[in-house]
């Protein structure tokens, strides 16, 4: 995991070596930081199948042997469903069954034609569609089976970043999972709400592992139009920053 305060005061850190002023706000690092988090994601799961490293970079969203209960061939998808990682399956005892995955088009001539009807030892699977309540769903043939099984990339949450500003104008972060937090006579929280209030902490960090700091820092400045004028200081700015924290 990856603060999201972290990452945003490097930034500011950066942005003052390099002369640039103060010119990042938070509001606008939230928007930029769905987008940028939401790339990343989408750049190593096209490549997850490629190297071990790409799905080094992606193992925090990797579930494995998620079980989806059916019935009459159909169950609902996780809704933090992203990506598939191989195929669905079925576990019988010791054995592993591969479960086809198939699409719409081929459904009416494969369950008619004796050769490719699925069977319980031969299954096949269509991913696709909802329910009435709008959730995702997979349908499994033949209809007799209960259960499925899926490994997949779940999709990462929205990074945010909250705060309160006291009256003397100091931005005070709130941690991820942080309950009634005290926000103090003449401060104003970030939904514009005046003190005092107790509130919880909206902020939801980066799901990333540290190695990816960089990367999205860049990634960040970026989108933001703010252009270095080296890499010198973004090895700065993650050197201090790091210090502070420590």
């Amino acid at each position: 995991m990856i603060s999201v305060s972290y990452v945003y005061d490097t930034i500011q850190t950066l942005i003052r070596k390099d002369q640039k002023g103060n010119s990042f706000s938070i509001s606008e690092f939230n928007r930029l930081a769905k987008a940028v988090n939401y790339e990343l994601y989408n750049f190593f799961a096209d490549k997850v199948g490629e190297s071990s490293k790409y799905r080094e970079a992606v193992k925090n969203f990797i579930t494995l042997q998620e079980a989806i209960s059916l019935t009459s061939g159909v169950g609902d998808i996780p809704t933090d469903y992203g990506r598939l990682l191989g195929q669905p399956y079925l576990v019988s005892g010791s054995d592993v069954i591969p479960v086809d995955e198939m699409e719409e088009t081929e459904k009416a001539w494969r369950l008619r034609d004796t050769l490719t009807k699925p069977t319980a030892s031969y299954p096949a699977c269509i991913i696709g569609g909802v329910d009435g309540g709008g959730v995702s769903q997979i349908t499994v043939y033949p209809n007799t089976i209960s259960t499925v099984y899926i490994d997949y990339l779940s999709i990462p949450a929205t990074p945010i970043l909250d705060y309160y500003i006291t009256s003397t104008g100091l931005y005070v972060y709130l941690d991820q999972g942080a309950t009634g937090v005290s926000v103090p006579a003449g401060a104003v929280y970030s939904d514009g709400t005046p003190g005092p209030v107790s509130k919880d902490s909206q902020t939801i960090d980066f799901e990333w592992d540290e190695d990816q700091i960089p990367i999205l820092i860049d990634m960040l400045l970026q989108k933001a139009g703010i252009v270095l004028d080296s890499q010198i200081p973004i090895e700065y700015g993650v050197a201090k920053q790091t210090k502070e924290e420590a």
